[in-house]
């Protein structure tokens, strides 16, 4: 079953045994409920449930004119196309919920989340800026959020995240397999830090915010401020101009 299809999923409205169903119904082209369930390994009750609730989503159908009851995937492209109607209207959104956001204008907005998924989410929200640097400790990521660095590359190889990010991260094996991963994504470019050179924090910009990530304990602090930002992009050019290009 591919893990990085079902990372998506769960990340765009699927819950995780939804997705196990989908993605077993999918490979297996049309199905009894059982052969459903073995596939996805779930009870044959839980995943008759689960069909008839991605059917009424309009993610699954039932095959007409069969004695014993069997269901089929709808094509993939039908849950990107509503994956990417629900991210449209959020970013529609974005505006007016960042405007009852703002508050103390002139002062930075600094914020703290705590725990992986505080920090996890905040990632997330970052994924809707349009312009992005990051000095990334990536062996760190794919210690802490294994399964959101799929999700995330996942979502730049279908289009689905458009921020366009200038990265720099070391020149160790989880920066190679950081480079390789999105080789191919033309809205991502990747240096890396001069040899020897590691980071343990993480930090980021993304349009006027600023966020800072500490693995060791597991938090992540947020500015909200476009001095500040700017003067950080100025910072993060600087070292961008010594690094090295990933090939």
């Amino acid at each position: 079953m591919d893990a990085m299809f079902l990372s998506v999923l769960t990340a765009n409205g699927f819950d995780e045994k939804e997705a196990r169903v989908y993605v077993a119904l999918l490979e297996l082209g049309e199905a009894v409920v059982t052969d459903v369930a073995r596939r996805a390994e779930l009870k044959r009750s839980i995943t008759y449930v689960l069909l008839r609730r991605l059917a009424e989503r309009g993610f699954v159908s039932e095959l007409p004119g069969r004695k014993v009851q069997r269901f089929t995937a709808v094509d993939p492209q039908r849950v990107v196309a509503n994956i990417q109607s629900n991210f449209n209207a959020l970013k529609q959104l974005l505006p007016v919920l960042r405007a009852a956001h703002n508050v103390g204008v002139g002062r930075p907005r600094i914020e703290v989340f705590e725990g992986a998924e505080g920090v996890a989410s905040v990632y997330r929200s970052l994924e809707l800026g349009r312009e992005g640097r990051f000095m990334a400790a990536m062996a760190q990521h794919e210690a802490h959020f294994p399964t959101e660095v799929k999700r995330w590359i996942a979502g730049l190889r279908s289009g689905l995240i458009t921020t366009r990010v200038r990265h720099l991260v070391p020149d160790d094996a989880a920066g190679r397999r950081f480079v390789l991963a999105l080789k191919r994504v033309k809205t991502q470019v990747v240096r890396f830090l001069p040899r020897g050179v590691g980071v343990s924090l993480d930090f980021g910009i993304v349009d006027d915010r600023v966020a800072i990530t500490s693995f060791e304990p597991l938090y992540i602090v947020t500015m909200k401020s476009e001095p500040i930002a700017t003067s950080m992009t100025t910072l993060f050019d600087l070292a961008w101009s010594r690094g090295k290009p990933a090939r």
